[in-house]
């Protein structure tokens, strides 16, 4: 994870998750949505954007966001 900044690497232990799982879905489809194109691909890949994604996933206890895309979110 040495591509995020380093103000991102050393977030003190009091930094907590997102507790609403909405939000938590619409962030997940957000960077779904980014990934649709093989350029936004390439620059999330160099910024160490999939790195955060796994451990996000790993740490989801929600099962509809954990299997996004399984359920389509209504935004409107």
């Amino acid at each position: 994870m040495d591509e995020l900044p380093q103000e991102l690497q050393l977030l003190p232990p009091e930094k907590k998750r997102e507790s609403d799982a909405t939000i938590r879905a619409i962030l997940v489809e957000t960077l779904v949505l980014l990934a649709t194109s093989r350029a936004n691909r390439e620059a999330m890949r160099a910024r160490g954007v999939y790195q955060v994604i796994k451990l996000a996933h790993l740490a989801e206890t929600d099962p509809k966001v954990r299997h996004f895309p399984s359920f389509p979110l209504k935004l409107c």
